[in-house]
């Protein structure tokens, strides 16, 4: 179960992205050489996707952004350390320039996770403000 995002370009939907609470199992862990109790607790973004009229406009590395925010104000609260995608081969090199790291495969599809303790330092994070879970920070499309 997750909950869906829309990106948003003034009254079409240009893109979406279904976000939903995961973790990374300890044979992940091992691999990439992490030593843990547990199961490191992780934000998975199980879908994402951009209208192709739109593609290369830099709405899905906005919305990569947004998922980045949100396990951040996450974090401060009852922990979330990685964001987890299953990418089909043919993005993989997507969510790498985003600093996404390759951990296996699952059938057609490439596990990959960002360390939030290693995510780049230009994310804007806020509290959630009393008017509610809508008013938190977003990456949003300046046009």
């Amino acid at each position: 179960m997750g909950q869906l995002y829309l990106a948003m370009r003034k009254d079409e939907v240009v893109g979406y992205m279904m976000l939903a609470a995961n973790r990374l199992d300890k044979d992940k862990q091992k691999k990439l050489g992490i030593d843990a109790y547990g199961h490191i607790p992780a934000l998975l973004i199980s879908l994402l996707a951009v209208d192709k009229r739109y593609e290369g406009q830099g709405i899905g590395s906005l919305m990569v952004q947004y998922a980045q925010n949100l396990a951040t104000d996450v974090a401060a609260y009852m922990g979330c350390r990685v964001v987890l995608v299953n990418s089909e081969p043919d993005v993989v090199e997507f969510y790498k320039k985003l600093k996404f790291v390759e951990i296996g495969q699952e059938g057609d599809y490439i596990d990959m996770y960002l360390d939030l303790g290693k995510a780049p330092l230009n994310l804007t994070v806020t509290e959630p403000s009393s008017q509610g879970p809508d008013s938190r920070t977003r990456a949003e499309d300046p046009s």
